[in-house]
């Protein structure tokens, strides 16, 4: 491999080990709109645009965009503070800010409240650009990362890293024809990330950075 020169990261199960607030908060929003959570929460949860995984559970027009609603002011509250960063991300990111790589995020995830996140864990100084979802607009990750690299002044080449942890990641990746490491660390499966088409499978981030040593 040739050393990259940019990287766009996941959030959620790449960076930052969230699932314990995004569970925390999506059962207080099914409880707040007469759900039961121990029945109808989804193992699969971290990942999907979070429309969709309202969706899932049958929520749909007016009332998805309500739920979607409820769900964030439960997140603005709870789930901001119950994340950590996963091991080996901070040397993986001083790593790529020494060697001058263009960082940036691309995540699913409320946008505000990534930036929010990443200012509380110390992460966000790494990154020129941070991009998620918005109240006006339902983006697919690969119009997030498109629009990340945009941002650091980087086009979409083979020698750019995208590092995430569900298929979403591995399938933009692939559209923008960047080269995909999956994140085994994270919530997605090493099924699903292969055949997705990870072109890189890597057990932790300190894997990624050996790999970015030996570029």
């Amino acid at each position: 491999m040739r050393t990259p020169p940019a990287i766009v990261f996941d959030l959620d199960g790449t960076l930052i080990d969230s699932a314990p607030g995004i569970r925390h908060c999506l059962a207080a929003t099914l409880i707040e709109w007469g759900r039961d959570p121990e029945r109808e929460l989804p193992d699969d949860l971290i990942g999907p645009p979070l429309a969709e995984t309202f969706e899932s559970l049958g929520f749909a027009g007016h009332e998805l965009e309500a739920v979607v609603d409820t769900y964030r002011g439960h997140y603005a509250i709870l789930g901001v503070s119950e994340c950590t960063t996963y091991p080996g991300v901070q040397e993986l990111l001083d790593e790529a800010s020494q060697r001058g790589l263009a960082l940036g995020v691309a995540t699913s995830k409320f946008e505000p409240y990534a930036r929010q996140i990443l200012e509380r864990l110390g992460l966000a100084p790494y990154f020129t650009s941070v991009r998620g979802d918005t109240r006006e607009s339902r983006r697919n990750k690969a119009d997030i990362a498109r629009l990340v690299l945009d941002e650091v002044g980087v086009p979409p080449a083979p020698e750019v890293w995208m590092v995430g942890d569900r298929r979403y990641d591995v399938v933009a990746a692939r559209e923008l024809g960047l080269l995909s490491v999956g994140a085994l660390w994270g919530y997605g499966s090493r099924e699903e990330l292969s055949a997705a088409g990870a072109v890189v499978l890597a057990e932790s981030a300190g894997e990624v950075l050996s790999r970015l040593r030996l570029t």
